[in-house]
């Protein structure tokens, strides 16, 4: 959330653990933390929710992420994080070209875990199913 980038990031180096931090969130946040904390890694998040948002408004929204250059340079993210049901809309595609990191979440269900974990231009995987993920990586090495 906007505004408290800095007592993130204090808390966290607090316990010793800036080395591990990684935020994702939009825009404003993540050139935020670049512009405070360039060393700490920051991913733009695309697929957010727009339930209820007018139909040119959730347009603008979609075509922003599917074609994110313009909102990747101006916040200076690391890496791409892609909800899954947005991820072949171009954004894959898109971070192989420019040799970006692509995050994809959360993905839960068997078959897409099995699509993503294989999938060469993905190099995280979110989901809320760790041990299946595993399982799926294990099987597959």
């Amino acid at each position: 959330e906007g505004g408290y980038e800095a007592e993130v990031v204090d808390k966290v180096r607090e316990r010793g653990a800036l080395d591990r931090l990684v935020i994702t969130s939009g825009d404003q946040v993540v050139r935020a933390i670049k512009e405070q904390f360039p060393a700490i890694r920051a991913g733009l998040s695309l697929g957010d929710e727009l339930t209820g948002a007018p139909p040119w408004v959730k347009l603008r929204a979609r075509l922003s992420e599917a074609f994110p250059h313009d909102r990747l340079e101006r916040c200076k993210a690391d890496f791409v994080a892609v909800h899954w049901q947005l991820a072949d809309f171009n954004v894959l595609r898109y971070c192989r070209r420019h040799g970006l990191p692509a995050w994809v979440w959360t993905v839960d269900e068997e078959p897409a875990l099995n699509r993503f974990i294989e999938d060469p231009r993905v190099t995280t995987v979110i989901t809320n199913r760790p041990e299946l993920a595993l399982q799926i990586r294990k099987a597959r090495s």
